[in-house]
């Protein structure tokens, strides 16, 4: 969920997440708190590491935008690969270095 997601990051720090996502799947739900289709923004998913964000179609936002952005630019495959600095075996250094 979102909200756990902030707070993991507040509690642990975004690095620490990095290190986790580098050998676990994260993925992350919109809020159970959310009662219209309005999405989740899912860039602090992806800047964490997280492979997975959970999106409602119905809503046609910044977020579904986005996501398309996203994956158009690896020709529409439904994936991107991660940044080195994100992948297992990345050095500690790399994996605090700030999102370009």
């Amino acid at each position: 969920e979102e909200e756990l997601l902030a707070a993991a990051a507040a509690a642990n720090g975004v690095a620490a997440l990095r290190a986790l996502t580098a050998s676990e799947l994260l993925r992350v739900y919109p809020s159970g708190k959310r009662v219209g289709s309005t999405n989740l923004d899912p860039l602090p998913t992806w800047r964490c590491g997280g492979q997975m964000a959970a999106l409602n179609y119905q809503a046609h936002d910044r977020a579904v935008w986005i996501n398309q952005g996203k994956f158009a630019a690896n020709g529409g495959c439904g994936w991107v690969l991660k940044p080195p600095r994100l992948l297992c075996g990345a050095s500690a250094a790399a994996a605090l270095a700030p999102a370009p």
